[in-house]
């Protein structure tokens, strides 16, 4: 989220602003098992001439904190806690801390290199939107008379859709122009002092789209030009829409309510007007992404599970099957037709795939060349024309490259190591890596995340690939982070990290360690994977401070840490805590978390973040996987609670 708190009037209206973003994000609840006429299986019987093989490139040591962006030339803009990167097919290039966002998108990139976004200003107290490319540095885009502002798209003019307060304290909309300065898209005729826009997205044309408050009070999405002005897209028979792409034709996705109060994705083209994309069998639909050929992706939510989804004119609605698992989810599509997303294997983990009409469902954990022992691709964001892929894997955030067959930088694995460890016993951790280049040599430094310094590790290699070792002991409870830093000898350096929870063998305390598969819909946006390490005390005072009480969760876009933990209630295997908490890095959270410790340590974990809007004062809820009731844990998870009584 942005930097904001509830005290700051600057702020809160920042809040409204950044707000309106809320509209690209998929608001997904549980999802559906009917079976539809038509569905795309994972072996759809198509085959591929040449099928494209992926070379791996890490990104970074942590998650994305907001949806990366990708260009037509396989360039990424991208965030990482509050810092911005961008990579220009070559060397990541750091841009510089921004506001970053939960679960939409804070960051725009066209094919020019030019990045837009948000920055903080006046030492916090205030925003603005900025353009960014190399040889510029950051440009301050100016506001519509307000203290704060935001960019959220740029195209390939370098037009940036954007928004903005006025002095009236109302969020407008703006189209910024390169040497013309702001277009206020103003706000819904009849919507009055209450009304506000927020932009999306930009189109290669200049048309900007977004969602507002109508005259009536509910969100509606709008398209807006210079000649046509702000366009009201109106909705399927219900209340509510929202557009979340548009492209260069001026085709506008997004999804909208029916009677019934179910939302269907839509498609909306100048002069036809907006299209019911239907439900392909399942109870609602969203749309995520559109190419220029009118193609729109997105997923179907029934009541059992989730599927992705292609539309277009000529197929109508094709439903993407899975790997076996219950779920499946389109993210993004190239202008060649080509799909990324996730899909569930029959152990219920998530696996990056790419789908196209010819070859249907792929993992792509099956198409990597020369990848690191260990790496496992789980989810796919965007992908570009040429064929590059923005994912998330095990080993932090990465790029696939179409392998090209030619040399290019190492790949470093995800460190393999206990969960947890009791203070004084040795932590072994392992890490892997490989290359194409067969006669590369690599030195690994290891860090522990406890001020202990460096520590040189002993790599052993053959053939370009390789794994290092190490072992430390912890002197100090609580969540530490242990790096590997791998380096070739031309100097390229490839950092991977891992959390583990250290404990002291003090009584009365709840700790735990794992992952599991975070059911849709949990923070409005497709489930991921997600992982959890925390310390908790069962009491209060002198012994709980000693435990080093701390939570840290991270799922997709989502890297929560706490700041304070009380315990609400612990009786026997099942326990319920309570605290505040960041989430990337910012904000003012509150949190309640529940588990219950299994059959040799494993157990069940659930989670309810939350925050309360300045302006509505409404609590907001931003994760949620627990199970109906309060104090219910959520799933089942892979790796350990224990009760240490």
């Amino acid at each position: 989220m942005s930097r904001i708190t509830t005290t700051d009037p600057a702020r809160r209206r920042l809040l409204r602003l950044l707000g309106g973003l809320l509209g690209s994000m998929s608001l997904a609840g549980a999802a559906g098992a009917q079976q539809p006429q038509a569905e795309a299986l994972a072996s759809s019987g198509h085959a591929s001439a040449t099928p494209t093989n992926y070379r791996v490139i890490n990104l970074g040591a942590e998650g994305f904190t907001s949806v990366p962006q990708i260009n037509d030339r396989g360039q990424v803009a991208y965030t990482i806690g509050d810092q911005a990167f961008f990579y220009d097919g070559t060397r990541i290039v750091g841009i510089g801390p921004v506001l970053v966002g939960l679960g939409f998108n804070t960051l725009g990139l066209n094919n020019a290199g030019q990045v837009t976004g948000t920055l903080s200003t006046n030492a916090g107290a205030s925003s603005r939107g900025f353009v960014w490319t190399r040889r510029t540095g950051i440009i301050e885009l100016a506001t519509l008379g307000g203290d704060n502002g935001y960019g959220a798209a740029i195209n390939d003019r370098g037009q940036v859709a954007g928004g903005s307060d006025t002095p009236d304290g109302t969020a407008h909309a703006f189209r910024w122009n390169p040497g013309g300065g702001l277009e206020d898209i103003s706000v819904f005729p009849g919507a009055g002092a209450s009304g506000f826009t927020s932009s999306t997205a930009i189109g290669g044309s200049g048309l900007v789209t977004g969602w507002g408050l109508a005259a009536g009070g509910d969100p509606h999405a709008f398209a807006w030009t210079r000649k046509t002005r702000l366009i009201d897209l109106g909705t399927l028979g219900g209340t509510s829409s929202y557009a979340v792409a548009v492209n260069d034709k001026d085709q506008v996705a997004g999804y909208a309510m029916v009677p019934g109060d179910a939302w269907h994705a839509f498609i909306w083209s100048p002069g036809s007007g907006m299209k019911d994309l239907g439900v392909g069998g399942g109870r609602e639909s969203f749309a995520s992404a559109i190419n220029n050929s009118g193609q729109v992706v997105g997923v179907i939510n029934g009541w059992a599970d989730q599927r992705g989804f292609s539309w277009t004119r000529a197929d109508g609605l094709v439903r993407f099957g899975t790997l076996g698992g219950p779920s499946s989810s389109a993210s993004d599509v190239n202008d060649k037709g080509q799909v990324v997303g996730g899909a569930t294997v029959g152990s219920g983990a998530l696996r990056a795939v790419i789908w196209s009409a010819r070859e249907g469902l792929v993992d792509l954990n099956t198409r990597l060349r020369h990848a690191p022992a260990g790496l496992v691709v789980d989810f796919a964001f965007a992908i570009s024309d040429n064929g590059t892929i923005a994912a998330t894997s095990n080993a932090g955030p990465v790029l696939l490259k179409p392998d090209c067959g030619c040399a290019g930088t190492h790949a470093v694995g995800p460190i393999a190591s206990v969960d947890m460890a009791e203070v004084g016993a040795p932590v072994d951790a392992t890490v892997s890596f490989a290359g194409a280049d067969t006669a590369a040599r690599h030195y690994v430094t290891w860090s522990w995340g406890d001020g202990s310094g460096d520590q040189p590790g002993q790599a052993r290699e053959s053939g370009g690939s390789g794994s290092a070792r190490a072992s430390h002991v912890y002197t100090v409870p609580g969540i530490h982070t242990i790096g590997a830093t791998v380096t070739d000898l031309g100097g390229q350096r490839v950092t991977v990290t891992r959390r583990i929870v250290v404990y002291g063998k003090a009584e009365g305390v709840v700790r735990g360690s794992g992952r599991f598969l975070s059911p849709q819909g949990t923070a409005r946006r497709a489930g991921g994977t997600a992982s959890f390490d925390f310390v908790a005390p069962m009491t209060t005072g002198a012994k709980a401070a000693a435990a080093k009480a701390a939570l840290q969760f991270r799922t997709g876009t989502l890297d929560f840490r706490s700041q304070a933990i009380k315990p609400v209630a612990v009786q026997g295997q099942r326990s319920q805590f309570e605290g505040s908490g960041t989430v990337n890095g910012t904000g003012d959270y509150r949190f309640t978390v529940s588990t219950t410790s299994g059959e040799g340590g494993s157990g069940r974990f659930g989670l309810k973040i939350w925050h309360v809007d300045p302006v509505t004062r409404a609590e907001v809820v931003d994760y949620d996987n627990r199970s109906a009731g309060p104090g219910n844990a959520g799933p089942a998870v892979q790796g350990s609670i224990v009760h240490q009584q």
